[in-house]
């Protein structure tokens, strides 16, 4: 098999075996519907409701973009702060001879 094949190939059966395990868990153990549907059933509830689903994951789209962006914005923030600030100076505490922190002078 060509490694470009392979590539295809494995993440492809990878899903199938789960899929296939899914259906066989939810057959085999008389899963209830409300608990766990059927990988079919699932699918088919995908097409039957498929403006739904665009609408809805519009909005969750959205709420991703927003957050990245955010946390973004933080990170840049901090970073900027921890750039700006000097680290504390360190030295030899006299009463315990241990290594403390203190203000910089």
């Amino acid at each position: 098999m060509s490694k470009h094949a392979a590539r295809f190939l494995y993440p492809l059966a990878g899903t199938l075996i789960i899929i296939l395990a899914w259906h066989y868990y939810v057959v085999l153990f008389h899963v209830p519907v409300v608990v766990l549907p059927t990988p079919m059933q699932v699918l088919q509830a995908m097409v039957k409701e498929w403006k739904v689903l665009i609408e809805e994951g519009w909005i969750t789209a959205l709420e991703c973009i927003y957050g990245f962006a955010l946390a973004m914005a933080l990170v840049v923030i901090v970073s900027w702060a921890s750039a700006r600030s000097t680290p504390p100076q360190r030295r030899k505490c006299q009463e315990c001879s241990r290594w403390c922190a203190t203000a910089a002078s």
